[in-house]
């Protein structure tokens, strides 16, 4: 499964990284340095516990918050 990356506010897509793993995601995010990640002020993800460990790593500055259609989506899981 791939990780995409996009802009929240554009909508345009950023880059896709070829997997979704910890060690590709590592290798993609460590090219940029610390003021530019710095620079993030939000990151969108599911529910997915890997993904807000890594936001949190790499973009420690940064909001992190779950996608609105994933946590319906789990909502409508859970009343179900």
């Amino acid at each position: 499964m791939s990780f995409i990356c996009c802009d929240a506010l554009s909508h345009q897509l950023v880059n896709v990284v070829e997997d979704h793993r910890k060690g590709s995601l590592n290798a993609y995010f460590s090219r940029f340095d610390v003021q530019y990640r710095r620079q993030v002020e939000t990151i969108t993800v599911d529910m997915y516990e890997p993904y807000m460990e890594f936001a949190k790593r790499w973009f420690p500055h940064a909001n992190v918050l779950i996608d609105p259609f994933h946590l319906v989506q789990s909502l409508n899981r859970e009343l179900n």
